[in-house]
């Protein structure tokens, strides 16, 4: 008898079968489209989301922070609310240390083009370096714990503490600013962690995009945000130390903090990804070169890619674009386009020693076998 498995793309969203959980049927299906609940995803309206924000801001100075990542959905999040809120929003960005230099041109385009105030935070030198090195091979090593399993599935190990320090920061800039509301510009295929529901033992990556079926309208509490991020914040201060991790973990439980909330953008306004490069690029948004498919900002997403690869066999991206596919908003023909593309070892090598882990280093990381026992 044959071992050789058959490889295949479901018919309706395109997920390839060696995906895990995907469970095609004779129809072609994927378990997924067959359990999803909505062929179009509810997006709760503009006009809900002015309101919102126009009743929490009040006769504040500013009406809310939008974090601004200088990629595509970013920059059309931000000129719609520029629109909506002339000179009463504050543009914020956390400096990776590893966003392109062509991303750093877009934001300058970008806020010159719409008159909006711009901030950003930079983090002391070689920070971002020792969190890379640090806790990227942690969370290899606890991909399999409870409390780490869905956060490296997601995100993998190494947008998960860098996207989550991102997060902190940008509610931290609010807080600081005393401005009510954050708006983030996430795809309704990521980060579902921002969900309470969403909760909970994940066993396969394909199992992430059941657990958000619906939008939240009134988003998340900033103090709930950071409540979920615990586990990472528990393990970057582990690796990295008290001192070093204050800076970026510690918070003030006081009033502002209870009351600050934090707006997925696109729960509420459409997303359409091709009406999206569209306006960006009409306010100055060019597409950097050397981000590599699923990015429009961060140099290191090539390595990404690479190393969700090496641990679970698929392309991170795949499941992303097969859920916007079963919402109504993607292409099933996307799906497949990218297949072959993801960058192999010779390629990422010069990624690897940008954050200074050697190749043999990185090689005996990918190696390493996941811890077996739970983490309590």
């Amino acid at each position: 008898m044959s071992d050789i498995k058959r490889v295949c793309d479901c018919t309706r969203c395109g997920l390839p079968s060696e995906f895990p959980g995907t469970q095609i049927d004779l129809t072609g299906q994927c378990r997924l489209c067959r359990e999803t609940k909505q062929d179009s995803w509810p997006s709760l309206g503009e006009e809900a989301l002015r309101d919102l924000i126009i009743e929490r801001a009040g006769s504040a100075r500013w009406a809310c922070l939008v974090a601004f990542s200088g990629g595509k959905d970013s920059t059309y999040m931000l000129r719609r609310l520029a629109e909506w809120f002339p000179q009463r929003v504050l543009a914020f960005t956390f400096d990776t240390q590893v966003m392109s230099e062509e991303t750093w041109n877009n934001i300058d385009r970008v806020v010159g083009k719409l008159g909006v105030e711009w901030v950003k935070h930079v983090p002391r030198a070689g920070y971002m370096n020792t969190l890379f090195q640090k806790v990227f091979p942690k969370l290899v090593e606890l991909r399999q714990k409870t409390l780490y399993s869905r956060g490296v599935l997601e995100f993998g190990p190494i947008c998960w503490p860098c996207g989550t320090l991102y997060n902190l920061q940008t509610i931290r800039a609010a807080l600081e600013r005393e401005i009510p509301t954050v708006l983030v510009g996430f795809n309704p295929a990521q980060d579902s962690t921002h969900y309470p529901h969403a909760h909970g033992q994940l066993k396969t990556p394909g199992d992430l995009h059941q657990a958000r079926q619906t939008p939240r309208e009134d988003g998340i509490s900033a103090k709930d945000y950071v409540t979920m991020t615990s586990p990472i914040r528990r393990l970057i201060r582990a690796e990295l130390g008290e001192v070093n991790a204050a800076e970026y973990c510690d918070f003030t439980i006081d009033t502002n903090f209870k009351k600050m909330r934090v707006l997925r953008f696109y729960d509420y306004v459409n997303y359409d990804e091709t009406a999206i490069r569209k306006s960006a690029a009409e306010v100055g948004f060019v597409a950097p070169p050397d981000c590599g498919y699923g990015s429009t900002n961060c140099t290191l997403n090539p390595l990404v890619r690479h190393v969700y690869q090496a641990l679970y066999g698929v392309d991170k991206y795949r499941a992303q674009d097969a859920a916007l596919v079963r919402w109504g908003l993607g292409s099933r023909s996307k799906t497949s386009d990218w297949a072959s593309q993801v960058p192999d070892r010779a390629s990422v090598l010069p990624l690897v020693e940008k954050i200074q882990i050697g190749a043999a280093q990185f090689d005996a990381i990918l190696s390493e076998k996941p811890a077996e026992t739970s983490l309590k």
